[in-house]
Order: C-alpha cells, then sequence, then structure tokens
C-alpha cells in the first residue's frame, strides 16, 4: 500500500497560481488517480466522506512553500 509520494517536476511554461495552489495539487491528483483507476477516483471525488488522503502545497527551492503565486519556466518544483 502506498502511504506517502512526492511528485517532481519541472514546467515548461510559466504557471500563475491566482488561489491557493492545494487546489490545483488536489486537481493533479485526482488526474492521476483517474489515470490509473477511473472508478476509484470518481468514487473517491463524489463521497460526502473526510479524503482518506491529503495533499500538499506545491514547492520550489526558490520560494519554499508556494501557497500562490508564479512558478516560472523552467523552474523545477514538488508536491
Amino acid at each position: 500500500m502506498i502511504t506517502s509520494f512526492l511528485v517532481k517536476a519541472v514546467s515548461p511554461v510559466p504557471i500563475r497560481f491566482e488561489t491557493y495552489t492545494g487546489f490545483s495539487v488536489r486537481g493533479m491528483f485526482y488526474a492521476l488517480l483517474r489515470s490509473a483507476d477511473e472508478d476509484l477516483a470518481r468514487s473517491i471525488h463524489e463521497a460526502n466522506t473526510i479524503s482518506p488522503y491529503s495533499t500538499s502545497v506545491l514547492e520550489t527551492r526558490r520560494q519554499g512553500m508556494l501557497f500562490s503565486g508564479t512558478v516560472a519556466a523552467g523552474e523545477p518544483f514538488s508536491f
């Protein structure tokens, strides 16, 4: 069973986050889960209970925890 994982990526273009980056991370989590198991992703997303997972905000070396703002083109980030 997976208990924790870290996603590391590099943005090819600047990405501006007008709101809390945790919302975007949650969306990326569902996209990854949906690509592996669409039915599981749907059932977790539609459940009216406490989520069986947690996510974090984006992090960059330059800015640390990024709650809102911009990830520059070519800048590594993780969540």
